[in-house]
């Protein structure tokens, strides 16, 4: 690891806890016992099992159900707006799949071939394509958190990025509880919510369902096809049952579900530009081809966990989900109805696993300072992503056709190991050991005639590679204090190995690879009305994984993904709350990363060594202030202002400026009355706003040749009023 890296973690661990023990110690000495009523204690689940936010050796994001909707967060794809170094958004491949950068860690080409950096989890369970990260719904969730940095032995393959876990709210075994919500704003928005849980057994056995439909008119036009664009379409729920035989014993079903029915992102010819009408407006499209985003998903999981001890626990998750998408837009920009690309897709996947954590003294006496996770894993998809261009799924009379079928498995077995040396010092080590196996098959086709070279029977390319690897980390913490809690570990883990198409065969690609090296304190100060959380990080990149547009004997584009380089990346982030008064709080983070490609030879012979990655902004950060008042017998009421900022993101490796979107700011803003208990209910009206400023800015681009297509983003200003009872 380098020195100077070394040297900044150094210092500024070094002023986090000198300030730390300057104003923390002396209030602390004034309580045996110490207190979380300002800055509220946060329970993780970082490393499978719980523990507190600030003890935890990981740089973690947690935020709760409640903080989810102070923030006026309606979906997944707004957690960046306050997560260090994360960015999330719509891809170029519809608004339905999600595209996801942390840590400069992402995704490439996302179908059944290629695999995601970052994992997503729903209530334990990993999502394991892009399209699963549109489970958009942020109703009724319990909590979310944001690991960010490698997270390869306790999660897998695919976290070397880091892992974001949905954790939604549980059956209530004691009390009825019900919320119905409705919210109207501008763009004609109409949305509406119900939660309900309900006791059968009381103490045993209770029922918890949610459900909630958007309905919204686009914010952009198609001045060709008429067709609006940004539009919501969109319905979501959950029906959850949870029962618990004996104290000791819970089981948790849950079934979720999400459809999406969008018109999609507007398309936009800019580089050469458009001659374009007097009315065009930035959300307008002049394409000659509709576009369509839709999603489908259904998802069911079973979680079992047996309390052996007061420090044991046994835990079996299972989960099946089915997803299937179809994205189409207007690719060339223009009103000519000549190029039109659409993909659909349908993947399903089976997981299991089996998790044993707790101390060794439970099963054997006298090792009390001896923690453990252990664990085995089981995954198992099966999908196919088709494409065309210039035709109509199973009737290709003109342009492209591409089919690719997939069967993917993965098994890993896990365990990691803390041994407490002293009351204030503990290490640990960990290591997975991952098989792989991958199957594809691949056809090709333009104006229904086979497309690859040789015209192999069938015209379909098939293929299968076996990859085997292990994941490994090591760390040490220690509390300098009760509110002072430092670490560093090094982590070592891969995104997974695949299969890629060319023209004349089917060919591997090795796993990524990722040794992250990272240290951080966590502190609180003030009698805990002061918190921050500080981490620095370097990581080795090898094997890295990038797609790159070729053209095949015949002239036609395609898109190959192979090993290219090696990389380096390294940052910076820092998370704070204060509250000032027991009335205000105030709040941020930021974020800072630069990355470098080694010896990097793109295709036309460009060299990228040394070259930022495309994707993830150098800098971020975010602010927050929120403000309640006591009104008395009339109630409370709270505001709150957030602004988050991101520099410039270059949507190519190659930092093209015609392909880049510079920084953008936005804020929103929230206002809250709650009158307090009304006839046994309690009221809430919310006047919010996002995007005060109207910032206008694009997601994604598409570079061929010397033409440059914009996706534009679908949220301008908006504005609206939410009222919600709760019982």
């Amino acid at each position: 690891m380098p020195l100077k890296v070394w040297q900044t973690i150094a210092l500024c661990s070094a002023s986090n806890m000198a300030l730390t023990f300057a104003l923390a110690e002396p209030a602390r000495a004034q309580a045996a016992e110490p207190s979380y009523a300002l800055i509220g204690e946060v329970v993780v689940t970082a490393r499978r099992r719980d523990e507190r936010l600030q003890e935890v050796p990981v740089a973690v994001t947690a935020v709760s159900g409640q903080q989810l909707e102070a923030r006026s967060v309606r979906g997944v794809s707004e957690l960046s707006s306050f997560t260090p170094n994360l960015r999330l958004s719509s891809e170029s491949r519809g608004s339905s799949i999600s595209a996801v950068n942390l840590r400069g860690s992402s995704g490439i080409n996302l179908t059944i071939a290629n695999d995601p950096a970052v994992g997503i989890y729903f209530d334990e369970v990993p999502t394991g394509r892009s399209a699963g990260a549109v489970l958009s719904s942020m109703q009724d969730m319990q909590s979310v958190q944001v690991l960010r940095g490698n997270q390869g032995t306790l999660f897998g393959r695919n976290n070397t990025g880091g892992a974001i876990l949905l954790t939604p709210n549980r059956p209530n075994l004691e009390a009825f509880e019900a919320r119905l919500q409705a919210t109207l704003g501008n763009y004609d928005l109409r949305e509406g919510a119900v939660v309900v849980s309900a006791p059968i057994l009381p103490g045993k056995l209770a029922v918890r369902a949610s459900y909630q439909n958007t309905q919204r008119d686009g914010v952009g036009r198609n001045l060709v096809t008429k067709q609006e664009y940004g539009d919501r379409d969109r319905q979501s729920g959950r029906v959850a049952v949870r029962f618990k035989p004996v104290d000791t014993l819970t089981f948790d079903l849950t079934y979720d579900f999400t459809r999406v029915n969008d018109n999609g992102l507007p398309t936009l010819r800019l580089v050469p530009p458009q001659i374009l009408p007097a009315s065009f407006g930035f959300y307008d499209g002049f394409g000659g081809m509709p576009s369509v985003a839709y999603f489908k998903s259904d998802g069911v999981t079973l979680r079992s966990q047996w309390d052996i001890s007061e420090s044991s626990a046994l835990k079996v998750i299972a989960g099946y989900r089915q997803m299937d998408f179809l994205n189409s837009q207007d690719v060339d920009g223009t009103p000519a109805a000549t190029i039109d690309s659409a993909q659909a897709g349908r993947q399903t996947q089976f997981t299991g696993e089996v998790n044993l954590s707790g101390n060794l003294n439970d099963l054997m006496p006298g090792l009390e300072g001896l923690n453990y996770v252990v664990g085995v894993f089981y995954f198992n998809e099966q999908g196919r992503d088709n494409s065309s261009t210039n035709g109509i799924f199973g009737d290709m009379t003109s342009g492209r056709a591409v089919y690719s079928g997939g069967n993917n498995s993965s098994n890993a077995a896990y365990g990691q190991v803390e041994a407490q040396f002293t009351k204030q010092t503990s290490a640990w080590v960990g290591l997975r050991y991952t098989v792989d196996r991958r199957k594809l098959e691949v056809s090709s086709r333009n104006n229904r005639i086979c497309s690859l070279t040789g015209s192999p029977a069938g015209c379909v390319l098939r293929g299968d590679r076996e990859f085997n690897y292990g994941s490994w980390s090591v760390g040490v913490r220690h509390a300098f204090s009760d509110n002072i809690h430092a670490y560093a570990r090094i982590a070592n883990g891969q995104k997974a190995g695949g299969l890629d198409d060319t023209p004349t065969s089917i060919e591997a690609f090795e796993p990524e690879v990722l040794t992250d090296y990272e240290a951080g304190v966590k502190a609180d100060w003030l009698d805990h009305a002061l918190r921050t959380n500080l981490a620095v990080f370097h990581g080795k990149l090898k094997n890295l994984q990038r797609s790159a547009l070729l053209v095949d004997a015949n002239n036609v584009p395609y898109t190959s993904v192979s090993n290219v380089a090696t990389g380096k990346v390294d940052g910076v982030e820092l998370e704070a709350d204060w509250r000032v008064v027991d009335s205000f709080l105030l709040g941020g983070s930021v974020g800072y990363l630069k990355t470098a490609y080694g010896t990097y030879v793109a295709p036309g012979a460009r060299v990228l060594t040394g070259t930022q990655f495309g994707g993830a902004p150098r800098w971020s950060y975010s602010v927050y202030a929120d403000y309640t008042a006591d009104l008395g017998e009339l109630g409370k009421a709270s505001a709150r202002l957030d602004y988050s900022w991101k520099s410039t993101v270059y949507f190519r490796d190659t930092l093209d400026k015609v392909a880049a979107q510079t920084s953008v700011g936005l804020l929103n803003a929230r206002l809250t009355y709650r009158p307090g208990m009304v006839a046994k209910v309690e009221p809430e009206i919310s006047i919010w706003g996002k995007n005060l400023t109207n910032t206008q800015y694009n997601v994604a681009a598409l570079v061929n040749g010397a033409t440059t297509i914009f996706w534009r983003s679908d949220e301008p200003r908006t504005y609206g009023v939410t009222l919600s009872v709760r019982y």
